[in-house]
C-alpha cells in the first residue's frame, strides 16, 4: 500500500508539471536561452508553483543562487 500510494503521488506530480516542462522546452528550442525573468514568468502562466522567496529575490535582482535552484514545487 505505501509503494503504491508513493507511486501513485509520483504520477500525479510528473502529470501536474508535464506542460509547464514542455513550455519551456519549447521555448528553449526557440531561443536557446531564457532570463530567469522569462522563466518565472513561464512557470507562473502555467501554474507551476514557485516559491515565495525565490520569487522576490528575481523581482528584486538581490537572489544569492541560482533561479533553478530556488524554484520548488512546495509553497512557503
Amino acid at each position: 500500500m505505501i509503494i503504491e500510494g508513493c507511486l501513485q503521488k509520483i504520477r500525479t506530480v510528473l502529470q501536474e508539471g508535464k506542460a509547464p516542462l514542455e513550455a519551456v522546452a519549447q521555448r528553449l528550442v526557440e531561443k536557446e536561452i531564457l532570463e530567469d525573468r522569462e522563466l518565472l514568468e513561464l512557470l507562473e502562466a502555467f501554474g507551476f508553483p514557485i516559491r515565495t522567496s525565490a520569487r522576490k529575490n528575481l523581482l528584486e535582482h538581490t537572489r544569492q543562487k541560482p533561479m533553478v535552484k530556488q524554484i520548488t514545487t512546495t509553497s512557503e
